[in-house]
């Protein structure tokens, strides 16, 4: 929703007016709830105001035709804000980008020859749908999951205990564990189960002289692809990369921190280029 005003009446004796807008739903027994409050515009007649969205359930409880009010105000430092006036309209009347006459019912009641304190226009009102990660993943789409590690000799001897690669005698460290936590969520999300392993910083047999910038972990380029997650015992031999993640950290704290970035991300992305849910058509009824 975007909005403008003009004309608005001067308020301030030594400037303008500070406009800004507040929307408010009608609740239950009538009263009204405040949805959404815009930003103050300072020391102008004719503002416009930041284009702004909010959940419909939020703004009108789902119901195009539920009432609404829009009070316009001027600011004032010390929360004393003066109503310039009010209106009173629904969503549905939002989408046809109409104007409002604000009116002052102190104002319209003393005057006569009152008309308004000013117009608020609808620049533009779209309903737009708000999908979800579950809405993609129920539309079919698919999370493939490669692992890239770092061998390089920053991260420290495997062999010592002060390195985040260290391989502790039983195979393990908490990145490797996390790893494999990941993987065993992720999983789910691609049908194939088949994960692409790659490593960088390395020497590799036979020679070990020449340091290796990509490489398959299972030294082969054209399938560099692994069945499924392995388990902790399987991967012993994988040092996995130091991260931003302290490694002190719990392993399920740091299998849920990177999971609980994955859907916001993958909805971000699909926002961005465009792209909606992919909707499945429903069984033919026999």
């Amino acid at each position: 929703l975007e909005l403008e005003a003009k004309n608005l009446d001067k308020k301030d004796t030594f400037g303008k007016s500070d406009p800004f807008l507040e929307i408010f739903k009608e609740g239950e027994g009538g009263k009204w709830q405040l949805v959404h409050r815009t930003e103050v515009v300072k020391n102008n007649l004719n503002p416009s105001w930041k284009k702004f969205t909010v959940p419909l359930h939020t703004f009108c409880s789902g119901d195009l035709e539920k009432p609404l009010k829009v009070d316009c105000s001027d600011h004032d430092s010390d929360g004393s804000h003066d109503l310039i006036g009010s209106f009173t309209t629904k969503v549905s009347e939002l989408q046809k980008a109409v104007e409002f006459q604000c009116i002052h019912p102190e104002k319209q009641k003393k005057k006569k020859s009152y008309k308004n304190s000013g117009l608020v226009l609808v620049k533009s009102c779209k309903l737009e749908a708000q999908y979800t990660f579950l809405d993609y993943v129920m539309g079919g789409c698919q999370i493939n999951f490669t692992v890239g590690i770092d061998f390089t000799g920053s991260n420290g001897d495997p062999r010592s205990p002060e390195s985040l690669h260290y391989l502790s005698p039983d195979g393990l460290n908490q990145y490797l564990s996390a790893l494999w936590s990941v993987g065993q969520v992720v999983q789910d999300y691609d049908t194939d189960k088949l994960f692409p392993a790659f490593g960088f910083g390395a020497k590799l047999p036979p020679d070990y002289q020449v340091t290796h910038h990509e490489f398959a972990l299972n030294f082969n380029p054209t399938n560099p692809y692994c069945q499924g997650t392995c388990t902790p015992t399987d991967c012993r031999a994988v040092a996995l990369p130091a991260a931003h993640r302290k490694p002190e950290a719990p392993v399920s704290a740091l299998a849920q921190s990177v999971l609980a970035e994955v859907p916001n991300q993958l909805v971000t992305y699909f926002k961005m280029r465009g792209l909606n849910p992919f909707k499945q058509e429903a069984p033919a009824k026999s």
